[in-house]
């Protein structure tokens, strides 16, 4: 028996899905920094009854209120569209966490200048990090690798 994650349902709940998957982020942000939704609302120029209603019904938020909270927040915000060969959506969309993690553990790279500095061997990623005034190079190599667990509940570890 095949079951579709409930994304699948509509481009609605699709779009629902996108969305609280931002609030979410938002209010992981506010907690981490200690910003009351008050004081979030007061660096957005809204009440703080709106930020309280964008969280909990997220649905019908803009690309241009999405920019405008992670700006309020001191974050960028990218749309991004990837292929997961998963076309019909039945294991449902991949969370910003798991993005976020994947460009944590590549070194943070800004462009794609940063990304082709990276050289790759079998298990790691030499992640070349600016050392800007340094005499005899220009970037000192920082190895990041990563290996596959044994069981899938451990997940990725990192080695560094």
């Amino acid at each position: 028996m095949n079951i579709s994650h409930w994304t699948t349902h509509s481009l609605g709940d699709f779009a629902y899905w996108v969305a609280s998957d931002f609030t979410a982020q938002i209010e992981s942000k506010l907690e981490a920094d200690v910003i009351s939704n008050s004081e979030f609302a007061e660096r957005l120029g809204v009440s703080a009854s709106r930020v309280s209603q964008v969280l909990n019904d997220p649905g019908n938020l803009t690309l241009g209120n999405t920019v405008k909270y992670a700006r309020a927040l001191g974050m960028k915000i990218a749309l991004v569209m990837y292929n997961d060969t998963d076309p019909e959506n039945e294991k449902g969309p991949i969370t910003s966490e798991v993005f976020t993690k994947c460009w944590e553990r590549l070194g943070k790279p800004h462009d794609l200048f940063d990304l082709r500095a990276m050289r790759s061997n079998d298990r790691s990623w030499t992640v070349y990090k600016s050392t800007a005034g340094n005499v005899e190079s220009k970037y000192m190599p920082i190895t990041v690798q990563e290996s596959a667990s044994t069981t899938a509940q451990e997940g990725w570890r990192r080695r560094a």
